[in-house]
């Protein structure tokens, strides 16, 4: 059996707490997982979180989990502190990615994992018995797709032009955006224009409005509610110029 300790990300800039981590590291600490860009914030680590990081895990036997799924979709010509780069940290580390994220794919359930060697020949032990197989037709098509380097080194140009998009249509609203520095969704504060919760507020103006939501509050497990919800802004322009419109409304 484990027990898992949630640090929650400092609202509104969603940092990680790194005094706060250290502060929760206990002999018995095994992992420490992380996700960057973030889901839902669009917040992303930098080198002083890597620093952090290494400073938090030197000298241990702790693990990382990093999960990086959103690794195409940085904007602002931020860099991807991804594990990868830092050999130090791959050696206790395991990296995740996601076909289904990069090529708008996510139903086929496919992606990959990088690792150390020695980490990789334990892991296999696991997988094997986790996932028989994967569709074959599903393989070699995103094989094909790999071949063309500019229909992912290119998302991150593309699907920042949707979020300054967004982002202009809503000055218009009296939501508050707040920074997104990658994935494609971005979080807006309504206190202008409610008191409610955010799970009900999301559920009125989905069913008044027609446009959905995503209360952020979900993604806490003590549910957090710091009057926040989350939008998708990989739309086609004119689906987010008749959602803006709608919201206008509001």
């Amino acid at each position: 059996m484990f027990n898992n300790i949630l640090i929650n990300l400092q609202f509104p800039e969603y940092k990680i707490d790194w005094e706060l981590v250290t502060q929760k590291i206990t002999p018995k600490t095994k992992l420490i997982m992380l996700n960057s860009p973030h889901n839902p914030t669009g917040a992303i680590l930098s080198e002083e979180d890597i620093r952090q990081l290494r400073s938090v895990v030197t000298g241990t036997g702790i693990y990382i989990l990093s999960d990086e799924v959103y690794e195409h979709l940085i904007y602002d010509r931020a860099k991807h502190c991804s594990i990868l780069r830092y050999p130090d940290l791959l050696e206790r580390s395991f990296v995740c990615f996601s076909f289904g994220k990069v090529y708008h794919c996510t139903g086929w359930k496919l992606g990959y994992i990088v690792s150390s060697p020695s980490l990789m020949k334990e892991f296999r032990k696991l997988h094997q018995y986790n996932c028989f197989s994967c569709h074959t037709p599903s393989q070699v098509a995103l094989a094909t797709f790999l071949e063309k380097k500019e229909a992912y080194l290119g998302l991150g140009t593309a699907l920042q032009k949707k979020r300054d998009y967004f982002i202009s249509l809503m000055k218009d609203t009296k939501f508050d955006l707040l920074d997104s520095k990658g994935s494609y969704f971005i979080c807006a504060k309504y206190h202008r224009i409610s008191d409610e919760n955010d799970t009900a507020f999301s559920t009125r103006i989905t069913r008044e409005f027609g446009v959905a939501t995503i209360p952020v509050s979900a993604f806490y497990k003590a549910g957090t509610d710091n009057k926040v919800v989350r939008f998708c802004f990989a739309k086609k322009e004119q689906t987010l110029e008749d959602a803006v419109q709608k919201l206008r409304l509001i």
